[in-house]
């Protein structure tokens, strides 16, 4: 590249001294011999014409000379109309000057054109016609000429030249700014970022100073670009660049690595208790509130912050990774928060890593299971249905909780295929359990660009299970990122016939509002207060009103985490209909359920003979 930039400012230089010299030189060169070729031809032509007449002259009369002088002197006379001075000289064939004019020869000055030509008379040469003309004036014109033209020549040098170098300067300029700057916040960019690092990183491993870097990532910045827009998410991209910058020091170093990360490099200070003041006013600052279009919008910040300069941390990409760690770390913590690098973290994300990678293995080898656990009705104790809960026995890891790979999978993307063959195998195996219903957890990270309704319609089609057969459960997390879209997705679930369940009621802060946005038919109290029961002073009464108040909206209502008689005999008195916990089954294989079932249908099947033989006895 910069090769080409030579090559091109050679060519622009060349370009411009050759023109400006054919200005400069050619334009009066051309003038002179133009006008010197003119001059020439009009002296030839009228030598010419001058010699013939006076050649008549002295062919008619022998004594020419002696008699015809004054005629001759006038015939040159007449003619001679020069613009310069010119000198018109008839000679004898002596050489004597015969005829003149003018009478006094006049002071020729350089530059002077001369013609001459042979007098004949009768074909006899008798003399000659010699003409001087000056060329002072077509040099004084060309000289003025060349004066303009030299002006010329340097306004088109200027311009052909310094102009367009100019103009390349600027481009390369702003081509250089470009990149090495992010076009939207004016910061440096991932490259130059990485440079200075690494320049800092070298001057700190000869002083013995620490390297301090900071990797931020917006929190909730996406809910934004999808709700407001790209135009209202740049704004505010532009606006915690510009908050972050004022909790900086002129020496440190912000630059946007892209979307809504950013990293901040700390130079010379970099004391842990100060980097982590730095760190909590970055969270404060970006905790406020942004005005975007009549709106207060909330994003927060998460930081990860990993120190450079010993031995053993002084290669950029290692500073970078632990930073990126920590910050991950954040991430799962809760967001709006900061961690420092820690050994430990690069353990676990190789863990995680190969989590990962066993968990997109599991699914084609046949390593998941659904377990299923009852949902008794408390009135009558007869089983309603059965909740689906995914489990996976990994060949080296033993059973692997849900709690430790369903994040993950939610987080990789995974979540997709496995939610799909959950609900196929969970449909699949209701079939033969009429009429119980079966009820399968949503995950949040579905309603995130999937066509839910779509993949439930293709799991009841295929396995020809009713659809008021399924159960469908979701968290509150589903209607917070983005409530409006959560809602048209359930509403469209509804339209299948399927029932929507509201898991987990009770532990969010918005949850009563969402049920008056959408009629679930069912809300399920999060095990938490049942544990309670008996042993927390006011968990009954928070249990009672989530009852009365699911009855009020006419939903039916279950307990989750149901261990002991006495919760199901509270539970019972205050009206819920259905429970499911350890009092009743713990999760168990599609094998075992079944044998429930029929056990179940066995009982009662003679519970009614019974109830039948005692009614004919009596």
């Amino acid at each position: 590249m910069l090769r080409n930039d030579r090559s091109l400012m050679r060519l622009i230089k060349w370009t411009a001294a050759v023109a400006a010299t054919a200005i400069a030189v050619g334009v009066p060169g051309g003038y002179l011999l133009a006008n010197h070729a003119r001059e020439r031809g009009e002296l030839v032509g009228e030598i010419e014409v001058k010699a013939s007449q006076v050649s008549q002259i002295i062919s008619g009369n022998p004594d020419f000379w002696s008699f015809e002088g004054l005629r001759i002197r006038a015939l040159i006379a007449d003619l001679d109309k020069p613009k310069d001075p010119a000198l018109h000289r008839v000679l004898d064939e002596d050489g004597q000057v015969v005829a003149q004019s003018p009478q006094q020869e006049p002071a020729f000055s350089w530059p002077v054109m001369t013609e001459e030509r042979a007098l004949f008379s009768y074909g006899v040469p008798a003399g000659k016609l010699i003409v001087t003309h000056s060329l002072r004036s077509v040099y004084e014109n060309a000289l003025a000429l060349s004066v303009f033209s030299f002006i010329l020549g340097a306004l088109a040098y200027w311009a052909l030249r310094v102009v367009p170098l100019r103009l390349l300067n600027n481009a390369w300029m702003r081509i250089s700014y470009l990149a090495n700057h992010d076009h939207l916040t004016g910061l440096p960019n991932r490259m130059v970022f990485r440079e200075r690092l690494e320049q800092a990183l070298q001057d700190a491993s000869g002083s013995g100073k620490l390297v301090c870097v900071l990797a931020l990532d917006l929190d909730r910045f996406k809910d934004v670009n999808d709700t407001l827009g790209h135009a209202a998410g740049d704004l505010i991209l532009k606006r915690a660049a510009d908050r972050i910058m004022e909790c900086l020091r002129p020496v440190d170093t912000l630059a946007r690595l892209g979307g809504d990360e950013f990293n901040i490099i700390r130079i010379g200070d970099a004391d842990p208790a100060k980097v982590a003041e730095l760190a909590e006013r970055i969270v404060e600052a970006l905790d406020r509130p942004f005005r975007v279009e009549e709106s207060d919008i909330v994003i927060g910040v998460s930081i990860g912050i990993a120190m450079g300069g010993r031995p053993e941390t002084c290669d950029a990409g290692e500073v970078l990774k632990n930073a990126d760690l920590a910050l991950y770390k954040s991430k799962r913590s809760g967001r709006a928060t900061y961690h420092f690098y820690r050994e430990e973290m690069n353990r676990e994300m190789s863990a995680r890593k190969s989590l990962e990678s066993d968990l997109r293995k599991a699914l084609v080898k046949g390593e998941f299971e659904l377990h299923y656990q009852p949902q008794i009705r408390l009135q009558g104790q007869r089983i309603t249905g059965a909740e689906a809960l995914l489990r996976w026995h990994h060949p080296k890891r033993g059973n692997v909780s849900p709690a430790e790979f369903i994040p993950v999978a939610e987080a990789t993307g995974i979540i997709r295929p496995l939610s799909e063959w959950v609900l196929k195998v969970a449909c699949r195996d209701a079939l033969a359990w009429s009429p119980l219903v079966v009820a399968v957890n949503l995950s949040p990270a579905l309603f995130q660009n999937v066509d839910i309704e779509a993949m439930v319609s293709r799991a009841l089609s295929e396995s020809g299970l009713p659809a008021e057969r399924l159960e469908l459960e979701i968290t509150e997390d589903v209607l917070m990122s983005d409530t409006a879209n959560a809602l048209a997705v359930l509403e469209k679930l509804k339209a299948l016939g399927v029932q929507i369940a509201m898991d987990d009621f009770g532990t969010g802060y918005s949850s009563l509002s969402y049920l008056r946005q959408f009629p679930f038919d069912k809300i399920k109290i999060d095990r938490s207060f049942i544990g309670d029961i008996g042993t927390h002073e006011g968990a009954q009464a928070i249990v009672q009103a989530i009852i009365r108040m699911g009855h009020a909206l006419k939903m039916r209502v279950n307990a989750e985490g149901v261990e002991t008689i006495e919760q199901a005999n509270v539970l019972f008195g205050e009206g819920c209909e259905e429970a499911q916990g350890y009092l009743y089954a713990r999760p168990m294989p599609k094998r075992d359920i079944e044998t429930l079932f029929q056990a179940t249908r066995v009982l009662d099947a003679a519970a009614g003979e019974a109830s039948q033989l005692a009614v004919r006895s009596a």
